[in-house]
């Protein structure tokens, strides 16, 4: 629908796209509008043709003619971080999906909270898995995969046990005692289309 911003938001202009008449390598549409013709009484809706209205999209396509989409990651925070050689580690996430990676600030705790968020492209079908590593400088403290699959199509509030979690040598830091010690990463995943 297009609005007349100057008319209270009057819809002067609509036209409907089906997904599978996005074409693969479109990087921009143009769609001819139904308009109103409001010199009738009462108005009606003409036709679209090429001499009338349209308007241009870009919505870029990709394997099998869907729209480009996106996820947006919120890395909330971090709970029960392992010690780095004895010393409260300086954490940060890195996010990697495909080609794409991002990653916060540092937090110098164990119990870090980022309240980061970052819109990371899909890019590519292919691209199932999102990994999201805890880091300090270049140690990986632990990580966590979520599926793509898996996500519904609304804000995913997940909390995710760190996997391959480093381990201090004796002496230089406390590991988790139990299982409500393990280190987690709380993150909320939002699928995001492009429209």
């Amino acid at each position: 629908e297009v609005k007349d911003a100057n008319n209270n938001g009057k819809v002067v202009g609509r036209s409907d796209v089906a997904l599978r008449h996005l074409h693969e390598g479109t990087t921009a549409q143009l769609l001819l509008l139904e308009w109103l013709d409001d010199t009738e009484d009462p108005p009606v809706w003409a036709e679209p043709d090429e001499d009338g209205p349209a308007i241009r999209i870009s919505c870029t396509p990709h394997g099998f003619g869907l729209p480009q989409q996106a996820f947006d990651a919120h890395i909330k925070s971090a709970e029960n971080l392992p010690f780095l050689h004895g010393r409260v580690p300086n954490p940060y996430v890195s996010v990697q999906f495909g080609d794409a990676s991002v990653h916060t600030s540092s937090q110098q705790y164990t119990h870090p909270v980022w309240n980061e968020t970052f819109r990371i492209p899909i890019v590519n079908n292919e691209d199932a898995e999102i990994i999201f590593q805890v880091r300090s400088d270049q140690t990986v403290l632990g990580e966590a995969v979520v599926v793509l699959d898996e996500l519904r199509a609304q804000p995913n509030k997940l909390t995710l046990t760190l996997e391959d979690v480093y381990t201090p040598k004796p002496g230089q830091g406390v590991r988790f005692r139990g299982p409500e010690e393990e280190p987690v990463l709380h993150v909320v995943l939002t699928p995001y289309h492009c429209d």
